[in-house]
């Protein structure tokens, strides 16, 4: 392991250092952003503490993402805890829960996929949930034993399991607690699933986020209270190569890339763990959460309001709109945009209506493609080595 110290260099080498060790990390490429964060923090005095921070938690993700847990929590312990006296209270507070979700890790191989065949099937329905929105409900899970269903949720960074149904599986839940970020904050635990059977695939030891299902909004609350059981980006990454078939409701598993070789990369992470797929309006980039968690359409962030600008009567007044989430729920002031053409790798669709957020607030979450706009496109092969999503005819 590298030590602390070495010769210095130039500003410019580390600023384009931490430019390579960020782009590695936002493609998804743990083994490369870990050996660029390894030799950066060794020129601390070049970077400052509050970039050397932020180093140090891009090494132990990245750590972690690869299983390396008990090297991650080494890592804190040999990077960080020298130079605590540099950090805010709410820095040291995350550096703290980081390293108790490590050392909770540290003792299994995570997320570990059993072998199938070429490939595996997993089967999904649409359910109503609430008077009219439909959410995508993977069919034939157990968990240790007890069957279930669980929402498909690509636009979730965690995997997430209400406290009710973890009792009732028997997960190891650990006592430290977690903060979850949504449209709110709320506590959580970790717990870990020995066994979890979706479909045609099995996976051992599988973290899960503990919480309350709950937003604070009452009747969002009696509609949440269906959603006991989450997968989302852990699961996804696991199994590495799917293909969504919205039409027969088919999750397709598979041992090589279903992707084109030559599909571009469109798939990046933001600084929250959420997938960013890239798309575009008439020529424009866009940014966007694939989001199956999200039963509308979608909605465009205060980020992309330039790009729709032009398609605003200059006497429209603002409409309104209401979200729910786990943490929370807030009201914000949007446009309502007709009949957009949208753009993933070669296919259009034309989405008919999604809102346009003008509450710089929303800029935190960002835009989301919702499920009845992923639905449009009818089948979506995803590579997340490559990190390239194509849309199938």
């Amino acid at each position: 392991m590298l030590g602390l110290h070495s010769c210095r260099h130039s500003e410019a080498y580390v600023k384009e250092r931490i430019a390579q060790a960020q782009k590695a990390h936002s493609s998804n490429q743990p083994t490369e952003t870990v050996d660029v964060c390894r030799e950066l923090l060794t020129h601390r005095d070049e970077m400052g503490m509050s970039t050397y921070f932020e180093v140090c938690l891009m090494l132990c993700d990245n750590l972690s993402a690869l299983g390396l847990n008990k090297e991650a929590a080494e890592a804190l312990g040999l990077y960080v805890i020298p130079y605590r006296r540099y950090m805010s209270r709410t820095l040291e507070a995350e550096f703290a829960t980081r390293l108790s979700i490590y050392q909770a890790l540290a003792p299994y191989e995570v997320n570990v996929v059993e072998a199938f065949g070429d490939d595996a099937l997993i089967y999904f329905s649409y359910e109503k949930i609430g008077e009219s929105a439909q959410l995508m409900m993977l069919e034939g899970v157990e968990v240790k034993g007890q069957r279930s269903k669980a929402l498909f949720d690509t636009g979730a960074g965690v995997n997430v399991i209400s406290e009710t149904l973890a009792k009732e599986y028997g997960l190891k839940v650990f006592p430290f607690r977690l903060t979850a970020a949504g449209y709110g904050v709320q506590r959580a635990r970790l717990g870990i699933a020995e066994r979890l059977q979706v479909g045609e695939v099995t996976l051992r030891n599988v973290p899960f986020f503990v919480m309350t299902m709950r937003s604070g909004h009452a009747q969002a609350d009696q509609y949440m209270k269906q959603l006991g059981l989450i997968l989302g980006r852990p699961f996804m990454e696991a199994l590495r190569y799917l293909t969504i078939d919205f039409v027969k409701g088919e999750l397709r598993v598979s041992n090589q890339s279903p992707v084109s070789v030559t599909a571009e990369s469109n798939l990046s992470l933001n600084a929250s763990g959420n997938y960013l797929l890239k798309c575009s309006y008439n020529g424009k980039s866009l940014l966007a959460i694939p989001d199956t968690g999200d039963a509308s359409y979608g909605a465009f962030s205060d980020a992309d309001y330039e790009a729709f600008r032009h398609l605003l009567p200059e006497d429209a007044a603002p409409d309104t709109m209401r979200v729910a989430g786990m943490g929370g729920w807030e009201q914000d002031l949007c446009y309502y945009l007709q009949d957009i053409p949208l753009t993933i790798g070669d296919t259009t669709v034309v989405v008919p209506k999604i809102p346009l957020l003008v509450d710089e607030a929303s800029a935190r979450i960002g835009s989301l493609l919702g499920l009845q706009t992923l639905r449009m496109y009818r089948v979506l092969a995803i590579d997340l080595k490559r990190m390239a999503v194509e849309p199938r005819p």
